[in-house]
């Protein structure tokens, strides 16, 4: 559970696209074969259980023969886990298997957060409920030195998968309760929330440009999980000044004529100009199409003479969406991009004020599920 370096990632990186989807094809199709026997209702789980589980959260939803199990597989992961006492910080147990115990746990909080964000619901676990140490550093692990550090705030403190992500994540589940909140009748004002999180989030940068020895304003081309990581916290201000919703962010004129309009699209555009994202294409999939939901709206709203960096925006994540879609094997993601692309090209050339049925079925309001739409 950690994210490997480039030259660890050569075999997978030189595979084709039918080489590497039949490989992940044939992995599910095992552990699916593998999970009758822990699904059993007089099961009893272990911990390679829920690691197993763990991986076909991760890569089942890539599929489409476990597209309508996607909640089952969810809500299992969070059973097993709970389990398994994952979330004790047990004292009988040696140090290596605490801290492989750690980032299982860690590794599902960060899987609750993202799919909440794709699916449209409110995270499952809170930070109240995260009692763990945080895991150590991804080279002190590979080495068996484990230093398990006790804080848990939004500093960066290590270039790798769970020190990056884990703050993000705790971030992350800020804004989608600002989310939720902010559509509710009565708790509509919750702008004690939202600076917060933006208190959050420039923690977070400046502590991330420090560690990695970059100017404010830099970007960071090395290592590969820092890029990932810097893309997903633009996305987070993209989520934070945006409304989520496409038609939202379509009909409401008030949002339109805000500097929240401004600053949404100005994190977009930082989003756009990131490098290659394809390897971890389940959890970037996502962050792609909220950005794009900027640019499909800005296309069709500003003046045809300002339209021309936008465009190149869109088409900087229409290529991210179409090498994700084609690696993926998720029917969404190839059907929005295909989608983005024709409205687009239609908008160029014609002005339609019409989002389309299509665009109808991805909704990110109540009601809705997100990136499972209603049928």
């Amino acid at each position: 559970m950690y994210m490997p370096n480039v030259a660890q990632c050569v075999r997978l990186l030189k595979l084709t696209r039918p080489e590497y989807i039949h490989l992940r094809r044939q992995m599910l199709e095992i552990l699916l074969e593998t999970s009758k026997s822990f699904t059993a209702a007089d099961a009893v789980l272990n911990f390679d259980d829920a690691v197993a589980v763990l991986v076909i959260t991760s890569i089942g939803p890539l599929e489409p023969v476990v597209d309508f199990q996607v909640n089952f597989w969810l809500s299992f992961l969070r059973y097993v886990v709970k389990s398994q006492n994952l979330f004790v910080q047990a004292a009988d147990r040696s140090p290596i298997e605490m801290e492989e115990r750690r980032r299982l746990w860690w590794a599902t909080y960060i899987i609750d957060r993202h799919s909440s964000l794709a699916l449209n619901l409110r995270p499952t676990y809170t930070d109240a409920s995260c009692p763990l140490h945080l895991p150590s550093a991804d080279d002190n692990w590979l080495q068996n030195r484990i230093d398990s550090p006790a804080v848990f705030d939004y500093h960066v403190a290590t270039i790798d998968l769970f020190g990056l992500f884990i703050p993000l994540m705790r971030i992350l589940g800020g804004i989608l309760e600002y989310h939720h909140l902010r559509s509710h009748p009565i708790f509509g004002a919750v702008a004690s929330l939202r600076a917060n999180i933006e208190d959050k989030l420039i923690i977070w940068g400046c502590s991330f440009h420090g560690l990695l020895g970059l100017g404010p304003q830099d970007l960071p081309t090395s290592p590969l999980i820092a890029c990932y990581a810097y893309h997903i916290y633009h996305c987070l201000y993209v989520l934070l000044y945006g409304l989520m919703d496409l038609v939202s962010m379509y009909e409401n004129t008030e949002w339109q004529a805000s500097r929240d309009f401004i600053l949404a699209g100005e994190h977009a555009m930082a989003c756009a100009s990131d490098p290659e994202l394809s390897l971890m294409s389940r959890l970037f999939g996502t962050y792609l199409l909220q950005a794009s939901f900027i640019f499909l709206f800005l296309a069709r709203k500003l003046p045809q003479t300002s339209k021309s960096i936008i465009i190149e925006n869109c088409e900087v994540n229409m290529t991210a969406l179409e090498v994700i879609a084609k690696k993926t094997n998720m029917e969404y993601q190839r059907h929005f991009a295909r989608l983005l692309q024709q409205t687009i090209e239609r908008d160029m050339n014609e002005q339609d004020e019409d989002l389309g049925e299509d665009l109808l079925r991805y909704r990110w309001i109540a009601g809705h599920n997100g990136l499972r739409p209603l049928t």
